[in-house]
C-alpha cells in the first residue's frame, strides 16, 4: 500500500473546525501548513 492511498486531504471545511489560536494556517494542494503571523516588522 502506498504512502498515497492514506494521505489525509484537508479542505476548508476542515480549517473551519480548528480551535481559534494565535496561529495561522493555509491548504495547500490539500495540505495543512500553520505559518507564523506576520509581525510589525513584516
Amino acid at each position: 500500500m502506498s504512502q498515497a492511498a492514506n494521505r489525509v486531504y484537508w479542505t476548508t471545511e476542515d480549517l473551519k473546525l480548528l480551535p481559534e489560536s494565535s496561529n495561522r494556517y493555509e491548504i495547500i494542494d490539500g495540505y495543512l501548513i500553520r505559518t507564523r503571523a506576520p509581525h510589525w516588522k513584516h
